[in-house]
């Protein structure tokens, strides 16, 4: 839980978050107070986080049937999954919507210069393959 409190904290293209993230036990971190806990299981309905193996409302809704309150896939959601980019189209998101999906890091960190340039250049395409040779590849 040290390197995922440390990761929220940290790593973002929006800067440092403003908050006390620290861990809280060894399945949980704290938010100025507020802790959430985690867990590594990854076999519906017991688990409640995410994973990135379930894009998709049948995979994601067995979290919520087991509880969760909201799912946020850390991935391209599949079919009728809305995807939210702060900076590019955030003020769009619906509280009332239990699964959404706020892509990869690497397209948040993309999607708000690619908003400026269609903005300022009349962009018709950009095309861009990007493959973290670290990561296993969940768009296939």
């Amino acid at each position: 839980m040290k390197q995922v409190s440390h990761l929220l904290k940290y790593e973002s293209t929006l800067g440092i978050f403003d908050a006390e993230v620290k861990p809280a036990s060894d399945n949980g971190i704290s938010v100025d107070g507020k802790i959430s806990k985690s867990s590594l299981t990854v076999t519906p309905p017991t688990f409640h986080g995410g994973t990135g193996v379930f894009v998709d409302k049948e995979g994601v809704g067995k979290r919520i049937e087991a509880g969760a309150k909201k799912m946020l896939i850390a991935a391209p959601g599949k079919r009728d999954i809305p995807t939210y980019f702060v900076g590019v189209n955030a003020e769009l998101y619906n509280h009332s919507e239990a699964i959404i999906s706020n892509a990869f890091r690497t397209t948040n960190c993309l999607a708000p210069f690619v908003k400026v340039i269609n903005q300022n250049f009349d962009c018709k395409c950009l095309c861009l393959q990007l493959y973290v040779g670290w990561r296993m590849r969940l768009s296939g």
